[in-house]
Formats: structure tokens, sequence, C-alpha cells
């Protein structure tokens, strides 16, 4: 006869090696699971914000042309006649200019310089920069669709992606090219990886915009 004491032992038996390495590749598979759509979400958002703060940026640069009957000065850096206007949020200026001269800043902390930039004969336009920018917002804002439209403002002239400011290696595209974001991801990746070799994630992006009708 066996003793029920020794069944309800036998019942009652502890969690194998095999099951306990199962459990906890799950949990750990669900918190990278987590942390990648955190990541995608922020990334998302952010690059929302930025897109909100260049069309401003862009509507604004384009009253002030207008008001000066389009000159505005030749390479002139309009970050502080734009934050005097009122047109950019207190939350991207800087208390001091950063190492390009702007007060300017992106959702990364990055500086956004804005000048005037006389790329086309007879129009005037506006060359709007962001320094150190991931490659994964890059990848997002610097697409544009068959009717010149960014995710952000129509009317593209030109989008320039390089590693860095002086960068001899810069890719440049413009219409009627059409530069969508498979080719926006790659260019900005390739990027990342130019003459300076640094390959830190971060890149110059650059856009051109026609002020002048």
């Amino acid at each position: 006869m066996i003793c029920p004491f020794r069944q309800a032992r036998q019942a009652v038996r502890g969690v194998t090696l095999i099951e306990a390495v199962l459990f906890i590749s799950v949990a750990l598979g669900l918190i990278i699971g987590g942390l990648v759509f955190y990541r995608q979400a922020d990334m998302n958002a952010r690059v929302g914000r930025q897109a909100n703060v260049l069309s401003g940026l862009l509507v604004e640069a384009r009253a002030i042309a207008m008001a000066s009957d389009y000159d505005i000065g030749q390479g002139l850096q309009l970050d502080s006649v734009l934050i005097a206007s009122g047109a950019v949020p207190a939350s991207i200026i800087a208390p001091a200019p950063g190492p390009q001269g702007s007060r300017l800043r992106t959702e990364w902390d990055g500086e956004i310089v804005a000048t005037q930039g006389n790329f086309t004969v007879g129009a005037v336009g506006l060359i709007l920069q962001l320094f150190d920018l991931p490659v994964a917002a890059c990848a997002r804002l610097a697409a544009y669709d068959a009717a010149r439209n960014t995710v952000f403002a129509p009317g593209i002239f030109f989008v320039d992606i390089r590693e860095a400011a002086a960068d001899s290696n810069a890719f440049q595209v413009a219409p009627p090219q059409p530069f969508g974001p498979a080719d926006a991801g790659a260019a900005c990746a390739a990027r990342d990886t130019g003459p300076g070799g640094n390959n830190d994630g971060r890149v110059v992006l650059g856009f051109g915009f026609v002020l002048s009708p």
C-alpha cells in the first residue's frame, strides 16, 4: 500500500531546467519586443514633432523673405531672426549657439541651421540643415513623392545627405527624380560610413526650398 503523503509528494514536482530556460527565453523575448516597440514609437513621435517644427520654420522664412522683398542676405543664418519672430517653439531654443553657430535644436539635440541660398537662377531659396541626425530619422524625413512633397512641406528643390558638414562624399538628389522611403533609408545609411569613418549613426540632412514665387 502506497502512503498518501508519498503520493502527494510525487504529484507536486519542481520546474525542470528545460522549462526554466524556456520561461526565461519567452520573458526575454517579450522584454526585447517591448523595447523595440517603444523605440519605434518614440522615433515616430519625435519625427512627427520635428516635421511640425520644420514646417513652421519654412512658413516663417517665406514670410520673412516676402517682407524683405526676397532679399534677406545670401548665406545669412536665420536662426536669430526666426527666434525673434516668435515662430520657433521655446523647447527647441538653446541658451547659446552650438558648433554650427545656431541656437535651434532638433529633437535629438543636434543643431538646425537655416540660411538663405540662391541655388537657382532668379529665385531665392532656403536651406535647412539638421546636424547629428539619427539615420532612422533621416530616412523618414528625407523622402519626397512625385509631387515634390516631403513629410513636412511641399515644393522640395533638393535633398542633401552627408556624414559631416564638409563631407565631400555628400549625396544630393532633386526632383523630378523620385526619392521614396527605401531610397532615403539607403542613402542615409550609406552616408554614415563616409570619409570621416566615424560610423556613429548620425548624419547631416539638408533641404532646399524656393522661397520666391
